[in-house]
This record gives structure tokens, C-alpha cells and sequence, in this order.
């Protein structure tokens, strides 16, 4: 899941971010045609403007709900599906978690969220110092315009942000993940966003482990790497690794709350999950009965009901 080289997405969301309504509505015209984004009848089949079109196909596919071909994935079909799915109207906090995840944990097409989550680690910052350690980040890669990453990053913010959220209802519906309150407004000009207790199911964070381990083992078979499927990771790997997305920036959790988690995830899956401490180092083992991404989701949810 790490960035690749020039393979990276800003300026695709036409300046809007993910509304209550877009999932349902995008899923529902995907359902009927899966070539509805593509259509000259779309903006008429989806009831929004030309541009909100594009944002709409272009954040399903950031938020990992549908495929390029409009085809839903197996998190959209299982959370999402209208007749089937756990949570087809964002009715539960949970899932707002989940597609926080699944959109910062997806570089090529949500490459400002992926970087902003895993790599910007300042507590208190403008939107200034976000743009300039955003642009040394991209140093040497291909060229992105100042106006779209000024945008790109204003809209972050604004999605993010609990205060800006907060005024409004309407304003809350157009940036639900204001919610999460991951940043907050201090000053007119100053953000924070700091790692610490937050209240995230163990199976939610579990879901998110799964599905990276999941999503390496694809990615090796990919470019066909024969290795040994992973075994066991050091719990500072899941936490600050160049080479992972960092569970802990991402859901902006301090270590002590991280352990807990993944404690209380070891203590409902002990056939599946072993924590163990060598040499003052955790270490997680995924035993052979650990439970798959998608059962931990169906294991959340059915509590639900």
C-alpha cells in the first residue's frame, strides 16, 4: 500500500467531498448499470450536476466502494448492497471508520488523505505548513499545480474538521467525517490533530489490520514474489513503518490506546491472535484459525442487531 512513483491522484473530487447521500445514490445507479458514470444520462439518472457526477464515481472509487468499472467491491457489496449490506445509509459510526480507512489507506487514489494520515504527524499546524511539507513530500515526483493542492488541502480540513462541522446540520451532512473529530479548529487559522484515546471497536481495528495484511498478500502474488504469508508484525511496525499504513496515524491513536485495541482484539480472537513481548518488543501473531477481514466486519455488525 505504499506510495508509488508519479502514481499518485489530486484534484479529482471537482472541489466536493463525500456526502451522506452519495454512497446510496451512487451504489443504487451502479446496481441498475454499472456504466452509469460514463453515461451522457448520468447527471439525470443521479439527479446532481455534471461535475458532482465525477466527484461522486470519483470518491466510491477512493473510498474503495466501487471498481473502476462500477462494479462494487467486496466492502461495498458487504456493507453497502441496499437489500444486503450491514450499513447501506451511514447509520453507524462505525462505518464512517471504515471508509476513513479504506480512503487513507489507498495512495494512488486518495494520495493527499493516504499522505496526510500516515505521514503528517505535526499536533498543531496552518494549512500553510501542511501545503509546504506537502510539496516537500513530492519533491521530485510529477508536477501538481499550487492551485490544486491549495484546494486539495482546504477540502481536507473542511471535511475533517469537528468545529467547522459543527455549525450547521447541513454543513454536517455535507462533511460527515467531521464526526470522527481527527482535526479540530483551535484558532481561525490553526488546526490540531493529536493521537490519543479514541473510541474505535477492536473489531473495526481489526477489520483495518486484516484488510492490509490481505492486501499484501495480493499485492505479492501480484508481482509474483514467492514469500511466506505473514506470520507475525511488530506492533511498531503497525503503528510508524514506511512501508505499512500506520494504523495509529490514521486513526489518530496514541500507543497505550493502540495496545489496548489490539489486546482487546487478541482476547476476543485467541485462536487467531496471540500478542506476545520478546526482548521488550510486542510482537502480534496471526495464528492459524485468524479470522479474515470480512468475518471480523460480519462479526461487528450482527452485534449490532
Amino acid at each position: 500500500m505504499s506510495i508509488v512513483p508519479n502514481k499518485f491522484t489530486f484534484g479529482r473530487n471537482e472541489t466536493f467531498s463525500l456526502r451522506y447521500s452519495w454512497i446510496p445514490k451512487g451504489i443504487g445507479a451502479c446496481l441498475k448499470n454499472h456504466k452509469v458514470f460514463s453515461k451522457d444520462s448520468a447527471p439525470l439518472e443521479l439527479g446532481v450536476g455534471k461535475n458532482m457526477v465525477k466527484s461522486i464515481k470519483y470518491w466510491l472509487e477512493a473510498y474503495q466502494v466501487i471498481k473502476e468499472d462500477g462494479t462494487l467491491t467486496v466492502f461495498g457489496e458487504q456493507v453497502f448492497h441496499p437489500e444486503t449490506g450491514f450499513d447501506p445509509f451511514l447509520e453507524d459510526e462505525a462505518t464512517l471508520w471504515l471508509l476513513h480507512w479504506k480512503l487513507c489507506s489507498n495512495p494512488e487514489k486518495a494520495t493527499m488523505y493516504y499522505w496526510f494520515f500516515n505521514d503528517f504527524r505535526k499536533k498543531s499546524f496552518t494549512k500553510n505548513e501542511v501545503l509546504s511539507q506537502l510539496n516537500d513530500w513530492l519533491s521530485g515526483s510529477r508536477k501538481v499545480s499550487e492551485k490544486t493542492l491549495d484546494r486539495d488541502t482546504a477540502l481536507l480540513l473542511r471535511s475533517y474538521s469537528a468545529e467547522e462541522n459543527e455549525k450547521n446540520f447541513e454543513e454536517s451532512l455535507d462533511h460527515p467525517f467531521g464526526a470522527l473529530a481527527l482535526i479540530t479548529k483551535a484558532q481561525e487559522l490553526l488546526y490540531k490533530s493529536e493521537n490519543k484515546l479514541r473510541e474505535i471497536d477492536p473489531l473495526i481495528l481489526g477489520y483495518a489490520l486484516m484488510d492490509f495484511i490481505e492486501d499484501s498478500a495480493k499485492q505479492k502474488d501480484l508481482i509474483e514474489v514467492k514469500k511466506e504469508p505473514i506470520k507475525s508484525i511488530p506492533v511498531q511496525d503497525l503503528m510508524n513503518s514506511n512501508d505499512n499504513p500506520s494504523l495509529t496515524g490514521i486513526f489518530r491513536l496514541n500507543e497505550n490506546s493502540f495496545v489496548s485495541l489490539i489486546e482487546e482484539l487478541a482476547n476476543l480472537h485467541q485462536s487467531g491472535f496471540e500478542l506476545r513481548e520478546t526482548a521488550g518488543m510486542k510482537q502480534l501473531f496471526l495464528l492459524d484459525s485468524s479470522p479474515t477481514s470480512e468475518d471480523l466486519l460480519e462479526e461487528y455488525y450482527s452485534k449490532l442487531s
